[in-house]
This record gives structure tokens, sequence and C-alpha cells, in this order.
């Protein structure tokens, strides 16, 4: 299912926030080609014009956002996500704002878009493209970087230590559609020195797949071997580890987008609430770039009965 939206509608936001973005961070130069426009406002708030166009329509349609809740204000908190400054750069960035006011309204948006996800991340989503298969989800922990907390004591609180990093971090549970670009699923923040990911997934994700239904995830769920296919697995083909093998990149590649953003590429100064409307909010912009043509490699050749030599004969991967 694919959020809908007036294109005529988009197609003047699109005039309305180019104007605003380049008076915002460019003192209004709108200067370049379209492709060097777009580069410069990806790099200010992580999406394109369109993306952030749509993000807008969605908030208006969906949200009801409240008085005082303006376009350059949205802009504000895109640029936080991407570039993730202290309130003073941020405020001074964003045209010598109050700080207070920055923040305020920053997070205000960034929690209104992180709820769009009960419309834009969609469980049933996981459907489009079925064949058959038993699995039509990959799912992964992936760790993000936070600042690192202290007991009374004095020492660091271990709770928050990710092996992953060997430093201090969120954990979230992300799943994606095989053979589209859908994200299904996300579950988190949780405390990786607490919860490992064969845990979230046990607390979760699977109890929400249906009889039958599996995952593909790593070795890390392989003790879950009636929900999980895993590369190591006894019970998965040796004809089929190429196959399995481009579906982890993939997986990863997923998690370098959301990584793109600068506030879950560096270490969080927030709290766990936050990050979690952070995370939430940027995974609900990348689902939207993905729908706009900016989709993860394709996966079409995933069947469960088609070993490697067969994909590479059909489809020459």
């Amino acid at each position: 299912m694919v959020v809908e939206y007036d294109l005529d509608a988009v197609d003047r936001l699109q005039e309305e926030f180019e104007v605003i973005a380049f008076g915002l961070f460019r003192n209004g130069r709108l200067s370049g080609s379209e492709a060097v426009k777009d580069r410069r406002v990806r790099a200010w708030c992580g999406v394109s014009l369109t993306v952030l166009s749509i993000t807008w329509y969605l908030l208006q349609s969906f949200g009801g956002l409240k008085e005082g809740a303006t376009m350059e204000r949205f802009l504000w908190a895109l640029n936080m996500l991407q570039q993730y400054p202290t309130e003073e750069n941020g405020a001074s960035r964003c045209g010598g704002v109050d700080e207070g006011t920055w923040s305020t309204w920053v997070w205000y948006f960034i929690d209104e878009v992180s709820y769009l996800e009960n419309d834009v991340i969609l469980w049933v989503n996981r459907f489009i493209g079925d064949v058959g298969n038993d699995c039509l989800l990959s799912a992964d922990g992936v760790d993000f970087l936070t600042r690192g907390r202290k007991l009374d004591s004095g020492q660091p609180d271990k709770d928050y230590f990710s092996q992953k990093f060997n430093k201090p971090a969120y954990r979230y549970e992300i799943a994606t559609n095989i053979r589209s670009s859908y994200i299904c699923w996300i579950a988190g923040p949780y405390l990786p020195g607490v919860y490992n990911d064969l845990q979230i997934f046990r607390m979760g994700l699977r109890d929400k797949l249906d009889v039958g239904e599996k995952v593909e995830a790593d070795d890390g769920y392989i003790a879950e071997r009636e929900k999980c296919k895993c590369p190591h697995s006894m019970r998965t083909r040796e004809d089929q580890r190429r196959m399995r093998g481009r579906l982890r990149m993939r997986q990863e590649k997923l998690n370098r987008l959301l990584k793109n953003f600068h506030t879950l590429d560096v270490p969080f100064r927030h709290g766990a609430s936050k990050h979690g409307s952070c995370v939430h909010a940027i995974c609900v912009l990348v689902q939207l770039t993905m729908e706009q043509g900016e989709e993860l490699f394709d996966m079409r050749e995933y069947h469960d009965n088609m070993s490697d030599n067969q994909v590479a004969q059909l489809y020459g991967i």
C-alpha cells in the first residue's frame, strides 16, 4: 500500500519550498542548475524537494499541525536531522532565531514526522511482490551511537555498551520487504547491553509473523530456526548462499541510508525518547524517498526454489 497524495499540490509545494529553503540557507540565491539545487537541498535537509514536499503534504493531511507550524520551521527540523547541530549553531544557521524557539519547533516537527510511521511504514506492505516464499522480510538489529552514561559510582553504565561499536549506543530492529523497497517494521530503542538481537525479535516481530512465515536474518537469530533463515543454519540450502549474501548486503545498504542523516552517524546528545523520534522520523523520510524511485537494489531473484546457478542463468547475477 503506497501513500496517496495530490501531485499538483506537491508540485506547488516544491516551488514554495525551493524559495524558502534557499532564502533560509543561502540568502535567497537560487543560482545553479537543477542538479546543483537538488544537491544543496539534500545537503541541508537530507531529502529532495519532492520528498520534503510530500512529507509536508502528509503532515497537513494526517497531522493537523498546530498554530505557528510553518514551512520554514519544518525545514529547521529536517536540517537538524541531516546535520545535527548544537542548539547554538542550529539557531544561528536558521536566521539567528532564539535558541529556545528553534529547539521547540525542531522537536515538535521531528515528533510529527515520526507519527507518520502509522501511515507510511505498513506491516501489510510485506506482501508487495509476494510470490509465495516463506520469507517476506529480512530483519536486522542496527545500533546507533549515543553518549555514554555513568552510574552513581562513576563507572560507565554497561547497559548502553554495544559490542558492534565497543561504544555506547541504542539498538533497533528493522525489517524490510525482500522483493520491494518497503520498510515494514521498526522496533526500538533498546539498550544493547541488555537486549541482543534475538531477544528483541522474540519480544515483538516473532509474534507478528503468520503461521509458517519466516524472516531472513543473520546468525544472531539462529536459535529461532522455526521463524528465521540464517546463513549457517542447518536448514539453509548450500546452493543459495550467494543469493542470501546479496540480501544481507541489501539490508546493510538500508542501514547506510539511515546513517546518511548525521543524527544517526554521531554520538547522540539527547535522551532515548528523542532518539526514538529521530529514528522513526528518518525511516519515514527514507521510505518516502524509496517510493520516489531511489530504491534498494533489486532482489527479484529471491525465491525459495531457485539455486544460485539458476539465478545466474536467469538473471545474470
